[in-house]
């Protein structure tokens, strides 16, 4: 069963970067890669 100890550190929603009408992959990629390289523990994917 999950608990909720299990949850900590930064987890932050990252926005969805959008180039001409669609989604930018790359931005999206140096978004992770910051947040990552900062210490985040996991993103918030939020449909």
């Amino acid at each position: 069963m999950f608990e909720l100890a299990q949850i900590k550190g930064s987890i932050p929603p990252l926005v969805t970067p959008f180039k001409n009408g669609e989604v930018d992959y790359d931005a999206y990629a140096r978004l992770l890669d910051f947040q990552v390289n900062e210490g985040s523990h996991g993103v918030l994917v939020n449909g």
